[in-house]
């Protein structure tokens, strides 16, 4: 039923199960010291990505369980609002909680799409490095979890 969307978000999956891989020292680096100009422009990037390859297989699964991903202004926020919610005939996609922690990412992600990295406080951020791979093997397992009852339904 779900082939070819099943082989996309492995895809997503992959490159962010790479991402932690190659980032997790500088993330692990960044809670015990506090990062140099240069290392938090490295941390600001490494971050980035995190939230857009989640937000892609969210966007590929509102495409093809919803008809279409949220559009406008805030549509950004509307899809994960759209994921936490259940809608007719299917289960959230990924609970409420771990919406709102991703939600996080995505504030963020704006913020560095629209800041200097030398404005971002590193210190209100940290969270978000210590947490990326537990939020990603949280959200993995949410993903995995509506695939295995929409599919038993």
């Amino acid at each position: 039923m779900w082939g070819k969307l099943l082989e996309q978000v492995g895809i997503e999956f992959a490159q962010l199960e790479h991402w932690l891989e190659t980032h997790c020292a500088l993330a692990k680096k960044s809670l015990e010291l506090h990062p140099e100009p240069v290392e938090l422009s490295a941390l600001a990037a490494m971050l980035h990505p995190f939230y857009n390859g989640a937000e892609n297989i969210l966007k590929r699964l509102a495409m093809e369980i919803e008809g279409g991903a949220p559009s406008g202004e805030f549509w950004h926020r509307d899809l994960l609002d759209v994921a936490t919610k259940p809608g007719f005939p299917r289960p959230p996609v990924i609970s409420a909680e771990w919406g709102e922690r991703l939600g996080q990412y995505r504030c963020f992600r704006h913020l560095f799409r629209h800041a200097c990295t030398f404005d971002l406080r590193w210190e209100s951020r940290r969270p978000l490095g210590r947490d990326s791979e537990s939020i990603f093997l949280r959200f993995k397992a949410d993903i995995q979890a509506f695939f295995a009852v929409t599919e038993s339904a």
